[in-house]
């Protein structure tokens, strides 16, 4: 068996009142090692959830999507976004959104028999994110 120390960074994780992520951002985009990372931590959900990151669904790729065990509860669809050069947090936030409803993100989810969805946006402007759902 591996010894590591994902033990007490998880107790960590679990018992913080708030988490801070920092990245560099290269050609306006979130880098894949913070959606891995975010894909990563959602990983402690698995006894509720099944993960899924960047894969086809509908008509595009969503990020990351959550599939709950018990098919009464909601799924997850999570849009990443970062603040472009004249943009605001809320037009990138209103963008994400309408993306997961334009590409249809949430057909897997449908196709596995779930019918609530819910769906977040999170944008990125150098050291500030925004979550907004939609």
């Amino acid at each position: 068996m591996i010894k590591d120390d994902v033990a007490p960074v998880k107790e960590s994780l679990l018992t913080s009142d708030l988490i801070i992520l920092a990245t560099p951002v290269y050609i306006e985009q979130v880098t894949a090692q913070l959606k891995t990372f975010t894909a990563g931590l959602l990983v402690w959900l698995s006894g509720d959830y099944r993960i899924k990151s960047n894969r086809e669904s509908g008509l595009g790729r969503y990020d990351v999507m959550l599939f709950p065990h018990d098919k009464s509860k909601p799924g997850i669809v999570i849009e990443f976004k970062v603040v472009r050069k004249k943009e605001t947090f809320d037009t990138a936030l209103v963008s994400a959104l309408e993306q997961i409803e334009k590409k249809d993100y949430e057909t897997e989810l449908r196709d596995d028999g779930i019918t609530k969805v819910l769906k977040l946006a999170i944008a990125f402007q150098g050291k500030e994110v925004r979550i907004r759902e939609g």
